[in-house]
């Protein structure tokens, strides 16, 4: 097994990434190791937990759901544990430069493990959350690598495991037998310890497991215990023949592993030396592994007094010879689960760069322990070029150990680079933000990069896949390329060169064509070893203390399918009404929906012989063909309102009282129009030609269309009477979708007399009659030329629904600007309820005395100027 050249079958690794206290990524790993300086400290993100220490995550409770699929809500629920390796495993992907395609084709494996998890405590302070079904997959074990498995949709074995701090190793080791196994072709193997709760650290504290000093000082006389921390790592692995047909980079080899028990000891917590150097020569016998050709053996350097002598004890039956050993937990802390992986990936790194980090000096490096005759090096030094491999070791606290055996990869290949020209730079992210991001993080790689590796970063951008947002930067030279990058406005696309080669090349990168692109690009292995900028990840905080109560969902079918769906998913999801609302042309691949939240969705569109099925709702490309579907199969009833639509520009919303048609706006239409606006007036449910159905009719379904009727821009809505009813529901339901807000002669609630009330509107009438003949040009009855005769029967519905509405404890809530406009002798809203509504923040109010409730058409001009006033102050 120690031949010069890797065997056909050997396990390696092609992807890893890695985040810690103190080192975000691999490259920050690396440096913290290299510095020496320790990132542990006391606990701040938990009120009154005093006197803890540990090695904690920036971030640990953000997230970046849309990248994957996932709602908020889903996300909310879900362990912070699941979120971050997610995540991880992404890098370690895009490190390897597969692709989801990649690892399908591979059948790929996931092993993964983490901490039991104590979010769920978190979730069940919210109990509308604690009882969901989004609760019991985001805080089940299994769903740690299940989820891994479905985000990818690959088939392979899918696998949560626990062996306590060995954790990290077993799943390593586990992986490596599945793939010799060919039970999978590749494997990814992931790591996580996140601390929702203070639970653990507060358990190692009041146990006296951890260190009351707050420091890690493994094999001195200083060592006091350990320091509990998190982390969240990664890797890649398959046989070393796939990787090379593959033409992939290989970090290192792997060896040889094992596992073994300590079996019955003086307590099921306690270590055993004698079964630690049982594994360890297990391994070397098994796998003809020559331990005088290992550098580094990475301990276990829990730094406790009862682990490091056992530990030292077994190392010395194992290994014979001199060799260095090292402990990371002192500058990061005991990841627990993740600490099998820690010790690995800083041994791949240390192949990286062909030297052994130096052990962490402490402030009392005395030690009555015996290390001969090994030695631990107070500096870095070049790894030994007869010494090619390096141990690893973790063992758990209930008797679990694991071991692995590394191996530094074959020397690199070299490719003759093409004569420098300009060169393509391609990258892309689902956000304009994180594609910002990136850029930034590109132009610090190529600051510090050799002008004749150029080529070798072109080529590797390009083999990542192409998402929403991307750019291309041309440049002929680093200095170049540099300045282009911290251009405050990239474009958004440019030509390639004058070499039609690269033209095709970036052609098909922006068309998507990832597999296209590949089959033409050099091999990663045949390119310098350059460390791609990790995906900036969009950093929302995702958290069940925060998440507010999802509101119910609507009973019945709403008017406008189409919009009604997307209010739903809206909702059910907890999208905003901002850039992220759903809209018809919502790709539903897009919004992380799952079966149970699918069935919730279409619970209400039931009817009908052949309704659409949850599991059918993922065939659908958009919200829209979603619902025409619906329509089509169950006979889904269509919009309830009916729209009129003149002009173009600025969408103006203007509903009017009721039983009235668009006419009511004679006066203000023609201004608008000439102002350069798109007008909407809606005919109302019974009124003209317009069905009314008593079983469907709400105040709130017409609002729910009217803020729906503007499309992806916000509206200006106003709102006479019952018509102000509905635009002040539209804007507590939707405010995202309201600009502004206008309100006539309207009040927050109704009296009982409001029937008798309008009764009164014929005085009205009669004392304006002269002016509205002129307004409509015609005489007789002025009401006729613009009411929309209603019969009786619905007109009763309306005035129910005026009576029972009611909304003067949300008047505080309402965000948008808001102007009121009264008549001062309007005799069917009474001058205490219209003046409710100066409870609304901010609310401007214009009353015109000597006019009444018809005052947009007896005070037209003053109505408009108020209104172009009141905009041109939003605008």
């Amino acid at each position: 097994m120690d031949d010069d050249r890797l065997a056909d079958d050997t396990l390696v690794v092609v992807g890893m990434a890695c985040r810690f206290a103190g080192a975000d990524g691999t490259g920050a790993y690396w440096r913290r190791l290299m510095s020496g300086r320790g990132a542990l400290g006391p606990a701040r993100r938990w009120p009154g937990a005093t006197g803890l220490t540990g090695g904690f995550l920036e971030g640990h409770d953000e997230f970046d759901a849309r990248f994957f699929r996932i709602s908020p809500n889903e996300a909310r629920c879900m362990d912070p544990q699941q979120r971050l390796l997610l995540q991880n495993v992404q890098h370690a992907v895009d490190d390897a430069h597969l692709t989801g395609d990649d690892l399908r084709e591979l059948r790929c494996g996931v092993f993964a493990t983490g901490l039991p998890g104590d979010y769920r405590t978190v979730v069940a302070q919210r109990p509308e959350l604690a009882l969901s079904a989004h609760s019991f997959l985001g805080n089940a074990p299994s769903t740690l690598s299940g989820r891994i498995s479905y985000h990818y949709d690959i088939g392979g074995p899918s696998v949560t495991l626990d062996s306590a701090c060995s954790s990290s190793l077993a799943a390593l080791h586990t992986a490596l037998l599945n793939v010799r196994a060919d039970q999978c072709a590749a494997a990814i193997v992931g790591a996580v310890s996140v601390f929702s709760t203070p639970e653990v650290p507060d358990f190692a504290r009041v146990s006296r497991m951890s260190s009351p000093t707050g420091t890690s000082r493994p094999f001195t006389d200083a060592a006091d215990g350990f320091v509990p921390a998190e982390g969240v790592a990664s890797v890649v692995v398959m046989r070393n023949d796939e990787a090379r047909a593959r033409g992939l980079r290989v970090h290192g080899a792997i060896l040889a592993g094992g596992l073994n028990h300590n079996g019955t000891t003086n307590g099921l917590a306690a270590p055993s030396g004698r079964a630690q150097a049982g594994l360890m020569t297990d391994v070397q016998r098994r796998h003809r592994i020559d331990p005088a050709r290992i550098a580094l053996v990475e301990t276990h350097g829990t730094g406790t007094e009862l682990g490091d002598p056992l530990e030292l004890a077994g190392l010395k039956q194992a290994f014979g010879g001199e060799l260095l050993l090292g402990a990371v937990k002192p500058l990061i802390g005991h990841t627990l689960v993740c600490s099998g992986l820690a010790g690995v990936i800083k041994v791949l790194l240390g192949f990286r760069h062909e030297t052994i980090p130096p052990a962490v000096p402490t402030e009392d490096g005395v030690s009555s322990l015996d290390l001969t005759p090994f030695r631990v090096n107070p500096g870095p030094v070049p790894w030994p070029a007869d010494k090619p491999l390096a141990a690893v070791s973790a063992f758990g606290f209930t008797g679990s150990n694991g071991h692995v055996v590394l191996r530094r990869p074959d020397p690199a290949g070299t490719t003759a680079r093409p004569r420098p020209r300009p060169l393509p730079f391609c990258f892309s992210a689902e956000t304009r933000q994180s594609l910002e991001e990136l850029g930034g993080r590109l132009r610090e790689v190529a600051v510090d990069l050799p002008e004749e590796q150029l080529w070798d970063l072109s080529q590797l951008l390009l083999r990542r896949p192409r998402r929403e947002h991307a750019r291309v930067v041309v440049a002929a030279g680093r200095r170049q390329l540099v300045e282009a990058l911290q251009a405050e406005a990239l474009p958004e696309a440019a030509d390639a060169s004058q070499d039609d080669d690269l033209r095709e090349l970036v052609a098909l990168w922006q068309a998507g064509e990832t597999a296209a692109v590949r089959r033409k690009l050099t091999a990663p292995a045949d390119l310098a070893d350059i460390s791609l900028p990790d995906y900036p990840f969009q950093r929302q905080r995702h958290w069940a203390r925060d998440a507010a109560p999802a509101d119910p969902e609507p009973a019945a079918a709403d008017a406008h399918l189409a919009e009604r769906l997307c209010a739903g998913l809206t909702t059910l999801l907890g999208f905003g009404d901002g850039e992220d609302r759903v809209r018809p042309g919502t790709r539903i691949a897009t919004l992380g929906l799952d079966s149970l939240s699918a069935a919730q969705l279409l619970a209400p569109y039931r009817q009908g012989t052949d309704p659409v099925r949850a599991h059918e709702l993922f065939g659908f490309e958009t919200v829209a063909d979603l619902a025409r579907a619906i329509a089509a199969r169950t006979g889904a009833p269509g919009p309830q309102l009916r729209w009129r639509e003149r002009g173009s520009g600025r969408t103006t919303v203007l509903l009017p009282p009721m039983n009235a048609d668009h006419r009511a706006w004679t006066q203000q239409v023609p201004a608008l129009l000439s102002a350069g606006r798109r007008i909407l007036v809606p005919a109302y449910p019974g009124h003209g030609e317009v069905p009314f159905d008593s079983g469907r009719f709400s105040l709130g379904d017409l609002a729910d269309e009217v803020a729906a009727s503007a499309g992806d821009e916000p509206a200006d809505l106003v709102g006479w009477s019952l018509g102000g009813c509905v635009a002040l529901l539209a804007a507590l339901r939707h405010p995202g979708r309201v600009r502004s807000l206008t309100l006539v002669n309207t009040a927050p609630r109704y009296r009982e007399d409001v029937f008798e009330r309008t009764l009164d509107l014929r005085h009205e009438l009669h004392r304006h009659g002269g002016l509205l003949e002129a307004v409509f040009d015609r005489g007789g009855d002025p009401a006729a030329a613009f009411t929309a005769s209603a019969p009786m029967d619905v007109l009763a519905g309306y005035f129910a629904a005026l009576t029972a509405f009611d909304v003067v404890d949300r008047l505080p809530e309402l965000t948008v600007p808001c102007l009121l406009v009264r008549g001062g002798d309007d005799c069917v809203v009474d001058a205490e309820s219209a003046a409710l509504l100066t409870r609304v923040p901010g609310a401007r109010v214009r009353e015109l005395p000597g006019h009444g409730h018809y005052v947009p058409l007896t005070a037209g001009r003053v109505v408009n100027e108020a209104l172009a006033g009141f905009w041109a102050t939003v605008n």
